[in-house]
């Protein structure tokens, strides 16, 4: 069965209902709407499907959702994470991502069987633009492996994610690097202890540099210690507007005091052995 002129995919409340090309029509079983071809599906809206525990099933017809654009889900209770690895090539033109008030989403994009199998994607860019995650109690990772290359987010320009508790570092090391769209950043009420994680397979001292930037919102983070783990530069050229709020561990700027009473050091780090977020002369 295909729906070729389906633009719109629309689940509310109950499966056995879909909005499809501004009409709504009746699926009897979820596995009736898996084998639906949506060749030229660009909207996908999913709320409150509290019995899915995943959106994607491994035996979707090949043509389906290879256009989707923008992706929103919200109010899944039982859904444990919104990308397998088995499905990340399919996405590739995927611009918006709104992910909201799931309470069991542990991870956004599940990386580690393509790692483990060393799969790479016929293109490894995608078009992801904008992600924005809100109230996801449980998210533990919005990438749960460092991707290495296999797949790259470097078009993304807006990330916003808050109230997600669990959440201890946003970037894996390698998207971190390879920023260079990202405008703005905001990470609020979340459980972040470090914006990037660490790779043990990173060379000593790594840059980090985000060309774009131009607004960078840090709020009610009480966990938060650190950019990155251990001696690195990080460099915002174009920042105009930086808020800080409520992240008592952190320390923004190097110390003007401490330079002023013992020897400054190059790399600014403080007694814990954590370096400021930014810097005056990388801002």
């Amino acid at each position: 069965m295909s729906l070729p002129h389906t633009c719109i995919l629309f689940l509310c409340f109950t499966p056995k209902v879909i909005f499809c090309y501004g009409r709504w029509q009746s699926i009897n079983r979820m596995e009736l709407l898996l084998q639906v071809a949506f060749p030229n599906l660009v909207v996908f809206v999913s709320f409150e499907m509290d019995n899915l525990k995943v959106i994607w099933h491994n035996e979707l017809h090949p043509d389906s959702f290879c256009r989707l654009k923008i992706l929103h889900v919200g109010l899944g209770k039982n859904l444990l994470n919104i990308f397998p690895s088995s499905m990340l090539g399919r996405f590739h033109n995927l611009e918006n991502l709104v992910i909201n008030d799931c309470d069991s989403v542990e991870e956004i994009f599940d990386l580690q069987a393509l790692i483990n199998v060393e799969q790479r994607l016929a293109d490894t860019a995608t078009q992801l633009r904008v992600v924005r995650l809100t109230n996801l109690p449980h998210l533990k990772h919005v990438w749960n492996r460092d991707p290495q290359g296999i797949v790259s987010f470097h078009n993304l320009c807006t990330l916003h994610v808050q109230g997600c508790l669990g959440l201890r570092s946003l970037f894996p090391a390698s998207i971190a690097q390879n920023l260079l769209q990202l405008e703005l950043l905001r990470i609020d009420t979340c459980g972040v202890e470090e914006i990037v994680a660490k790779d043990e397979g990173l060379e000593e001292g790594p840059e980090f540099v985000f060309p774009k930037v131009t607004f960078l919102q840090l709020r009610e983070l009480p966990e938060l210690k650190r950019f990155y783990p251990g001696i690195h530069t990080s460099e915002w050229p174009r920042l105009k507007t930086l808020r800080v709020y409520d992240c008592g561990k952190i320390e923004i700027f190097p110390s003007e005091m401490k330079c002023s009473h013992e020897p400054c050091r190059d790399d600014h780090m403080d007694i814990e052995g954590q370096q400021p977020l930014l810097s005056f002369r990388k801002v």
